[in-house]
């Protein structure tokens, strides 16, 4: 991640940071990777609270702990942007809407659950998540795969998760050390 320090943030600025993930958190249907181009689109672009190049260092982090990754990644982004008080506003403000959903619908889940109206807006919105996803993807992956050694890393990859099923923290794991030894090969080789 970029060498930016945590700061303490003004209380208009951790409400800002509550707010603004309760939005993200209304919002976000289908997991984890649906966030990203909300938090890039939020947290890089409109506050400057990160650097476009910690958004892939925080989905790769956040993806290899446990947790949820919306709510990891929203941790790391408040605590960046207020310490320890801005990852507790960022984390209410993502899990807040959900529970409060859940809530609700468990009280009238059978009416939920029969109901056609709303199992046909449920797909429509599996729809538009995998465009979000999709649209993710492509934004994360356009400032990495600019060399042979990502597009190798990045193939692999893909080939293991969806040909062989590997589990994502092996995959992340395995990628830092693929990319670390094809380093050192070609330093290796520039020295000699």
């Amino acid at each position: 991640m970029s060498e930016r320090k945590t700061r303490k943030a003004t209380l208009k600025e951790l409400f800002s940071l509550f707010w603004t993930t309760f939005k993200i958190g209304a919002v976000t249907f289908g997991g984890g990777y649906v966030i990203v181009p909300l938090l890039q689109r939020e947290f890089v672009q409109k506050y400057h609270y990160i650097e476009e190049n910690d958004i892939l260092d925080i989905v790769a982090v956040s993806q290899a702990l446990p947790g949820v990754l919306s709510v990891n990644a929203c941790i790391m982004v408040g605590y960046r942007a207020g310490g320890v008080i801005g990852a507790i506003c960022t984390t209410l403000g993502v899990v807040l809407p959900s529970l409060i959903t859940l809530s609700i619908i468990s009280l009238f889940y059978l009416e939920f659950a029969s109901n056609t109206y709303v199992a046909a807006a449920l797909k429509g919105i599996r729809a538009g998540v995998v465009a979000l996803m999709v649209s993710a993807v492509i934004r994360l992956g356009k400032p990495i795969l600019k060399n042979w050694i990502s597009w190798a890393i990045f193939l692999t990859a893909f080939v293991l998760v969806f040909q062989f099923s590997v589990h994502a923290i092996l995959i992340v794991i395995g990628s830092a050390v693929l990319g670390l030894i094809l380093k050192l090969a070609i330093l290796k080789k520039e020295e000699a």
